[in-house]
Order: C-alpha cells, then sequence, then structure tokens
C-alpha cells in the first residue's frame, strides 16, 4: 500500500506541474492615468479656418479686380498732390479718433521689406560738394552718413486713412496677401493720422502680363541724347503716382533686388509706359528698369518747368522670371 500510495503521490505532482505550465499568466491590466479636475484640464483647439478672401463682386465691398484697375488721372483739385497705387503686404490696420472714427493703417511695399526710403542724390552731391569746399578735405565717412540720413525720403512703411470706419473688418481680410492698393493724397486731411486716403485695394494677379512682356518709351528725344548715364536695376515697383497740382510728372519708386529695404525712385515722361508699371505692380512680378541719367543742364529746366522729382528717366520695363528663393539651399523647396 505505501509503494502504490507514493507512486499516486509522484502521478499527481507531475499532472499539476503540467496544467500549471500549460496556462500562461495573464498580465495586469496598466493603471489608468490619474484624471485631472475640469478646471485644470486644458480645451481641446478647434482647427483653424484659412480667411476667406473677399469676392470682387461684392457690392459693398473695397476689393477690386486687378484686371479692371482704376486709371490714374490726376484732377484740378488744389488740396490734392498726388494719385496712384503702392504694392505690399498689410502690417496693421486699426481704427482711431474719439469724436470722428477712421481707419488707419501701414503697408510694408514691396516683398520682405521693414523700414526704409530712397536717396535724393542731387541732395546728397549738393551736401558733400558743401562741406568739402568749406573744409578743403573730402568729406568723411561720418559727414557723408549724416547727409544720406538728411536726404533720404522714409516712405516704408506706407501710411493710409479712409474715413469710413466701416470698412476696417474689409480691410482686416487682406492681412498677409500681396496687395496693390489705389489711392490719393491730400494737402490736408483733418481728424486721420496720414495724408493718403486710399479708395480701392486689388489682389495681385501673375496671369495678367507673362514672362518677357516689355513696353518701352516712345519719344525722350533730350533724355536718349542728352544723358551721360545709362544702366538697368532689377526688383519690383512698389509706386507708381502721378504727382504734382499745377505740374503733373509720374513717378514710380523700385524695391531693387528681390527682398529688402533699398529702394530707388524714377520718372517716366510717357504715360503708356506709366500704365504699363502699374500693370506689372498688379502681377506682382519681378521687373527691370532701364533708365537715363541725365545732364545736369537738362534735368534742371525740366525740374523747373515740368516738375520731375528725379534726374532719372525711365525708357524700358521688362517683366522678369521670379527670382530664386532666398535662404540656405537645404531650406529650399
Amino acid at each position: 500500500m505505501s509503494n502504490r500510495a507514493g507512486l499516486a503521490y509522484l502521478l499527481a505532482i507531475v499532472f499539476m506541474s503540467g496544467s500549471m505550465s500549460a496556462t500562461p499568466q495573464q498580465p495586469e491590466p496598466p493603471e489608468a492615468p490619474p484624471q485631472l479636475p475640469p478646471q485644470m484640464q486644458q480645451p481641446v483647439p478647434e482647427p483653424r479656418t484659412p480667411p476667406q478672401r473677399p469676392s470682387p463682386q461684392d457690392q459693398d465691398s473695397i476689393f477690386g479686380d486687378a484686371r479692371n484697375l482704376e486709371p490714374v488721372t490726376g484732377s484740378w483739385n488744389p488740396l490734392r498732390t498726388e494719385e496712384g497705387y503702392v504694392l505690399g503686404s498689410l502690417a496693421s490696420v486699426a481704427r482711431r479718433g474719439v469724436f470722428v472714427q477712421t481707419v488707419e493703417g501701414e503697408i510694408k511695399l514691396g516683398r520682405f521689406s521693414s523700414r526704409g526710403g530712397f536717396l535724393d542724390r542731387s541732395c546728397f552731391e549738393a551736401g558733400v560738394a558743401e562741406i568739402e569746399s568749406n573744409t578743403g578735405v573730402p568729406a568723411t565717412f561720418q559727414e557723408r552718413q549724416e547727409i544720406i540720413n538728411r536726404c533720404t525720403e522714409l516712405i516704408n512703411p506706407w501710411p493710409f486713412s479712409n474715413y469710413d470706419e466701416n470698412l476696417w473688418a474689409a480691410v482686416q481680410r487682406a492681412g498677409g496677401d500681396f496687395i496693390l492698393m489705389f489711392y490719393r493724397r491730400y494737402l490736408v486731411v483733418p481728424f486721420t493720422d496720414s495724408p493718403n486716403l486710399f479708395a480701392k485695394i486689388y489682389f495681385v494677379d501673375p496671369e495678367i502680363l507673362p514672362v518677357g512682356a516689355q513696353k518701352t518709351a516712345s519719344g525722350l528725344i533730350f533724355s536718349r541724347n542728352f544723358h551721360y548715364a545709362q544702366g538697368s536695376l532689377e526688383g519690383r515697383i512698389v509706386k507708381a503716382s502721378l504727382n504734382g497740382i499745377v505740374r503733373k510728372t509720374y513717378e514710380i519708386i523700385m524695391q531693387v533686388g528681390h527682398a529688402g529695404d533699398v529702394f530707388r525712385a524714377f520718372s517716366i515722361s510717357d504715360k503708356d509706359l506709366f500704365d504699363f508699371a502699374i500693370k506689372t505692380m498688379a502681377t506682382g512680378r519681378f521687373v527691370r528698369v532701364s533708365f537715363y541719367e541725365l545732364f545736369s543742364i537738362v534735368a534742371i529746366p525740366q525740374a523747373l518747368v515740368r516738375g520731375y522729382d528725379t534726374d532719372y528717366r525711365v525708357f524700358r520695363i521688362e517683366v522678369l522670371p521670379e527670382p530664386p528663393p532666398i535662404g540656405p539651399p537645404e531650406a529650399r523647396p
């Protein structure tokens, strides 16, 4: 009996060990993370929808179609000194005023600009000549910098205003876009921060003009035969205006290069070329501006009679391909 009992005991041990090894042990479920009180939980952000670009067909909108621009014709209004277009991106817009509320804002001219202006070279050369004639020695670097600061007209950011405070929300919708703004400038504009009253806003359309489109001025007999320098610059035309009250001239300002705060001012004698300059602005495209620099014996009488702002006369504008993006190669697409 004892041998049989021992054998049965051994068989029971083997059977129980086999059944235990055949059944795997289930892992315990992980503990749930502690829940924060409702007042400490962060709300789930809703997906951001991009702003809707206003439709040019909106009857109550200040936005127009870039293929149908307002003509720059000027006016005999003795208070209106300038009419034209500026190209850039909206930097700020706000409603201001207590008794009379107005829309006030700024545009950064061109691409990726911050602050800057254009140098009046005649003013600069006259300032250097005056210092050198008084001292008998060449002007120092510091003296030249002081003359540059005195002879530079700051135009960026470019301010604008409007008396209709209800346009504030509409102008805000243009933020972040490359826009063309039609404006009129007056000698006296009460209750506003700027003398530039905008009338229309257009979104640029690169399809208006193809790459390679160009326009050459007709005439320019004096400029073609009485100039001592001829050159060209590449960039974007960021301002085109008809200046003056009685003596009216076509003037443009160019952002030199793909981006930055270097600007140059030019005068245009041909209206068709001026209209073509505005059309290139409506595309936002890169252009090449070819110009003559006149002898003083020609430039000064023209400035006295016609009122030109510069000694440079543009004779050709050509649409160029967009330059490669700025930045290191690894950052480019």
